[in-house]
């Protein structure tokens, strides 16, 4: 009986520590389109990102009950004990993941089908947030509760349906839940002086209420589907039918409250995340032949077609990018003005792309070894052939007369590149061709 007892006590003791791992994030590629660029120009430096640093926590040594087991004699075991497993390492993130992190207040993509939420338990929701807000405004203490929002649509308001007499623009959005289902049932709505207070409207000293109004339509009309951050305001009433019924209500919002309070974070406060070659997701809320229109760390700015990526060639951004989207970015220049707080800012896709190791860094090539590499014809232009070599994964510019033998080239023929130039600006390379 004390043999079997003993046994028996060291197989509970000598039981297996269970794995206790962290999963490490991933970063999405940026969006594989690009842009025909004629022109080889510009210097703008690129900052690369310092590789993440990893820790490890190592395994800790044997119990007293598994030195106890090693110790006793083979025949007085009766069953060998389950070993023990060692943790994996657990990986760390570095400052600039960190700052990433932060920058996706928005969340992950949604997959907006139907309302799955009861309006009076959304209402109730709503109401608390609110309360929250007022308390956290009138004290000073706690921290601002925010809600993701999608628009839908905008209308104009006008005095006495008087076609020249616009009053005012609303935008409304719909609540996107947190489970990413759905469309919440109450309707928000926006002022349009609030929806683009950050969006560069600015005004002339010439212009009415209405043009500027007129302005802030066109803008929105742009933007359906795309996501933002908000914050409820106030709960409004329709006013009741004539059989005395209410109809659901109306959620005012502010956009801008919730911007200024990401900018507070990333750009004003004491110590600002945001810095040159920091990196994070910026949402599209409008795009068109030249470019994209973003939301990111709380501003809305604009990145232009050259900078959305350097593994495609982008002719026309609204074709691949749409409202909504989320695409990785990095910083690419940056000043900040706390005092009149204005930001100016710079975001660069193509950066974001070296800086994940895509594609090569032109900025590295040694122009006096005169390299070569293989790449195919993706673009035939009137005067120009544009490429992507192979191996690099960037965009090469060829002028037509730079060809030999003179033959004209075809897209998906394959050519040996001799490159001559770079241009850093937009990471691409021009060159000479022989066709293989």
């Amino acid at each position: 009986m004390e043999k079997k007892a003993k046994t028996k006590e060291a197989e509970v003791q000598a039981m297996p520590v269970e794995n206790n791992e962290d999963m490490p994030m991933s970063a999405e590629a940026a969006a594989e389109v690009a842009e025909v660029e004629t022109a080889a120009e510009g210097t703008d430096a690129v900052n690369e990102e310092e590789p993440v640093q990893e820790s490890a926590d190592m395994a800790g040594d044997m119990t007293d009950a598994e030195q106890e087991e090693e110790a006793a004699p083979a025949e007085e075991a009766a069953a060998p004990a389950p070993q023990r497993r060692q943790r994996r390492p657990r990986q760390r993130m570095s400052q600039d993941e960190m700052v990433s992190e932060s920058a996706n207040y928005m969340g992950d993509y949604y997959h907006v089908v139907k309302a799955d939420v009861a309006y009076k338990e959304e209402l109730d929701r709503i109401k608390a947030i609110i309360a929250h807000n007022r308390e956290v405004s009138r004290t000073g203490e706690g921290e601002y509760q925010f809600m993701v929002a999608m628009m839908t649509a905008n209308d104009e308001v006008r005095e006495n349906n008087d076609p020249n007499n616009l009053r005012a623009v609303r935008v409304y959005a719909v609540q996107v839940l947190p489970n990413g289902r759905g469309f919440g049932t109450l309707r928000l709505v926006f002022t349009g002086e609030d929806f683009t207070a950050y969006s560069n409207i600015v005004r002339d000293e010439d212009e009415s209420d209405s043009e500027i109004l007129r302005r802030q339509r066109r803008y929105t009309n742009h933007a359906p589907m795309s996501k933002f951050q908000c914050v409820p305001v106030e709960i409004s009433y329709p006013d009741p039918d004539e059989n005395g019924n209410v109809g659901l209500p109306s959620v005012i919002c502010s956009r801008a409250f919730a911007m200024e309070k990401q900018q507070d974070r990333f750009f004003f406060g004491d110590e600002p995340l945001a810095k040159v070659g920091a990196h994070g997701p910026a949402y599209i809320m409008s795009a068109d032949s030249n470019g994209v229109r973003v939301e990111f760390m709380g501003i809305e700015t604009r990145i232009t077609r050259g900078q959305l990526t350097s593994r495609h060639l982008v002719t026309d951004a609204s074709e691949s990018y749409k409202p909504g989207m989320a695409i990785d970015v990095a910083i690419r220049e940056l000043e900040v003005d706390k005092e009149n707080r204005t930001i100016k800012i710079r975001l660069s896709g193509v950066l974001r792309e070296i800086q994940l190791g895509l594609v090569k860094n032109v900025r590295d090539i040694d122009l006096t070894t005169k390299p070569h590499e293989v790449a195919q014809v993706v673009v035939v232009t009137e005067r120009h052939y544009i490429v992507r070599l192979l191996s690099w994964g960037i965009i090469g510019i060829i002028a037509k007369e730079n060809v030999n033998p003179k033959v004209p080239l075809s897209v998906r023929d394959n050519v040996w590149m001799e490159i001559t130039g770079v241009n850093e600006k937009y990471n691409r390379v021009i060159g000479n061709c022989f066709k293989i």
